[in-house]
C-alpha cells in the first residue's frame, strides 16, 4: 500500500467477489489498533482516527481464505482489496486464488460394529 502525499489510512475494504458456497470465507487476525468488522465475504479494516499504512499491511499479511465443502468448486476466486486515506480511495487491486482438488483417500473399517 503506497500513498504518496499521506503516511496514514482510514480504512481498507477486502472482498470475497466470487463467492460458490456457504463453506468457503475469507479472515484476518484481530488487531488491537485497528477495528476489524467481518462477514464470511467482506472485511472493513478501520481507524477510529488514522493509522499508519504500516499497521494496515501487517494486519493484511494474515489473510486467509478457507473453504470447508469436501469438494470445492475449481473456479479461480477473486478477492479484492481498496484503500482510503479519507479523502480518495485508491483502485481496486485483484487477487486470485487457484483452488486444486485433492482425492482424498478411502478410509477402512473392519469393526464398523465397536467405536474404536
Amino acid at each position: 500500500i503506497v500513498d504518496v502525499d499521506n503516511s496514514e489510512l482510514s480504512e481498507v475494504m477486502v472482498t470475497l467477489t466470487n463467492p460458490q458456497n456457504e463453506s468457503e470465507f475469507i479472515s484476518l487476525s484481530n488487531s488491537p489498533f485497528l477495528e476489524i468488522t467481518q462477514s464470511p465475504y467482506r472485511i472493513i479494516i478501520s481507524a477510529l482516527n488514522y493509522s499508519p499504512i504500516e499497521m494496515y499491511v501487517r494486519i493484511l499479511q494474515t489473510l486467509t481464505y478457507s473453504n470447508s465443502e469436501d469438494e470445492p468448486s475449481n473456479t479461480t476466486r477473486v478477492i479484492s482489496v481498496s484503500a482510503s486515506d479519507g479523502l480518495l480511495t485508491s483502485e481496486l487491486v485483484y487477487i486470485e486464488i487457484n483452488v486444486l482438488l485433492i482425492n482424498d483417500a478411502p478410509l477402512l473399517d473392519l469393526d464398523s460394529l465397536s467405536s474404536g
